[in-house]
């Protein structure tokens, strides 16, 4: 094994800890991703002290011996973060201890939190009064909004009301880990590989493993949180040495050694051609030194949490064979990888959803077009697809060499979830087209803000709820009063507009048939708000004397 990492133990207060962990959840993090407050002692420890971080929970909430007083820690500081994000981790931190035990209760629970808090007695604390807590999530989460993340703690029903807010966050157990730990082992893969095919693989053996991890598996909203998550088990068990055992429980643990590229794909409508570049999602890269053959590289930051090598573009040479990058800065990080894959997925640019670009951003989402770019061994099976009527595509095929090895699909959209009797060569295309949700909701049209994740006060977006034909519920609730602006019953794959209901505020939109459930969120900004973003020059559109800046024409000065 490895030798374990040492650190200096910071000693902080309640509102160091409340910044610290705001900062690692959110800062850097691309625009619409999903945010679980997935806290665990080895995070916990990674970043400070156990002990510490509950003394400063504890000097913060506790009066007198045993009473909870939340009204500390209610609304946001000064400046503007929210206040009760380091309570609300130690109370996540419970659940994933409680989820340990096996038994999922209310009862269980305020144990874990009341042995955290160093309180005796039983059930809630005195001073938490029954949902006492529920206004700091909903703080967390409309604050997650504006920063254009997507909040993901959500209240339950019955006993379990209220402690589901810290259970939805939760995502592997340790003994889930030591699981998926047994399984790298006896399979042996030693070599680095990026999320999606590390999922794929391991979904492949789903029968072998416990009930719980078949259930997160099979979890379609968790999808791209829990890929991650697996991911970020095997780097470590990686830098670990591949032990046949599961790793020992340790304060420290070694993080992850390799960052996986991407592909960002544009097409030029004039000339009819189509670039591919490396693109790559990470925190604060731009300060990575990056060697290949022995010419030193730099990341360019596109937007938040996605970067561009500078190197040339990618060719057919490395989809087959990958590319391999050092790196050699002080980061802990070893590698840059372009991994050799069958196929690639690339869905429209979230933020510009018409501007023609589309990248490996992630999964699309269930009835949306996406180009599909695969070896062409792949294509008996997508053949054998359409000819199911379980997925179609554009036109004919688009070759992208000479050889035509290489081939793109493009507007692809699969049409059906009937996938139980489909048996194909390439099992992991089946893997990751196979709709893991059953509903969806997509906007589209109205007047974006891009920089806020917003849209302005008059003109919303038209929504549709996408799914394969069912009736069902939609509610829109106002986050600021807790009142439903909307409920009505409708059917799948119809436009709604939303223009008059709607105006400013923060608002959460549900779409639900019996257990069949999806949920968006959406923000009405007004004029008055608006931020002006930073423009970036396009180099593709000037000129001798002029440059253009998307709807900026400037005269040079000498």
């Amino acid at each position: 094994m490895a030798t374990l990492e040492t650190k200096v133990v910071k000693q902080w207060n309640y509102d160091q800890w409340n910044r610290e962990l705001i900062t690692y959840f959110t800062d850097s993090i691309p625009r619409g991703t999903k945010i679980y407050l997935n806290v665990d002692e080895y995070l916990i420890e990674s970043l400070g002290s156990l002990d510490n971080f509950a003394e400063a929970v504890y000097g913060k909430v506790v009066k007198g011996s045993c009473t909870i007083d939340l009204n500390f820690i209610k609304g946001n500081d000064r400046e503007g973060y929210p206040k009760g994000v380091a309570f609300l981790a130690l109370s996540v931190l419970a659940a994933h201890q409680m989820a340990e035990d096996g038994e999922i209760s209310e009862k269980n629970y305020f144990k874990r939190l009341r042995y955290l808090l160093k309180l005796s007695g039983e059930g809630r604390p005195s001073g938490m009064k029954n949902g006492a807590e529920e206004n700091l999530w909903k703080v967390w989460n409309v604050w997650l909004l504006k920063k254009s993340l997507q909040p993901s703690a959500e209240k339950g029903e019955g006993p379990k009301k209220y402690i589901k807010y810290p259970i939805s966050q939760c995502l592997l157990r340790q003994t889930d880990k030591d699981k998926l730990q047994k399984l790298f082992a006896l399979e042996k893969w030693k070599d680095p590989c990026d999320d999606q095919t590390l999922f794929s693989r391991v979904r492949s053996h789903k029968k072998s493993l416990i009930k719980h991890l078949q259930e997160l598996l099979e979890d379609g909203r968790r999808f791209e949180a829990l890929m991650q998550a697996i991911h970020e088990v095997f780097e470590q068990w990686l830098a670990e040495g591949c032990p046949s055992d599961p790793i020992l429980k340790t304060k420290y643990r070694r993080s992850r050694r390799n960052l996986f590229a991407g592909i960002y794909r544009v097409e030029d409508p004039f000339l009819d051609e189509v670039e591919y570049h490396f693109y790559l999602k990470g925190k604060k890269l731009t300060e990575l030194d990056i060697k290949y053959q022995n010419e030193k590289l730099k990341l360019t930051e596109d937007r938040t949490g996605w970067y561009f090598p500078e190197v040339e573009l990618l060719k057919v040479r490395d989809l087959k064979k990958g590319r391999i990058y050092q790196i050699t800065s002080s980061s802990g990080l070893e590698k840059l990888i372009f991994p050799v894959r069958d196929f690639w997925i690339l869905i429209p640019d979230p933020d510009h959803p018409d501007s023609g670009v589309y990248a490996s951003w992630r999964k699309p989402e269930i009835l949306t077009k996406f180009i599909l770019l695969c070896k062409r061994e792949l294509l008996s099976d997508l053949e054998k697809l359409n000819d199911e009527g379980i997925l179609k595509w554009d036109g004919d095929y688009q070759a992208v060499d000479e050889k035509a090895t290489w081939l793109e699909f493009r507007d692809c959209m699969v049409l059906s979830q009937s996938w139980e009797t489909v048996f194909l060569d390439f099992e992991e295309l089946k893997d990751y087209l196979k709709p893991t949700e059953k509903l969806a909701i997509h906007f589209s049209g109205g007047l974006r803000v891009i920089n806020q994740n917003a849209w302005l006060e008059g003109y919303p977006p038209m929504m549709t709820i996408a799914g394969f034909p069912l009736d069902l519920k939609l509610k829109i609730i106002n986050l600021s009063n807790d009142e439903i602006e909307i409920e009505k019953n409708l059917k799948t794959n119809q436009e709604i507009s939303l223009l008059e209901p709607l105006k400013e505020g923060t608002y959460q939109i549900q779409a639900i048939h019996g257990d069949k459930f999806a949920e968006k969120f959406l923000r009405i900004t007004s004029w008055q708000k608006l931020e002006f973003a930073k423009i970036k020059p396009n180099d593709l559109m000037s000129s001798p004397q002029y440059s253009i800046y998307d709807n900026l024409i400037e005269p040079f000065i000498d």
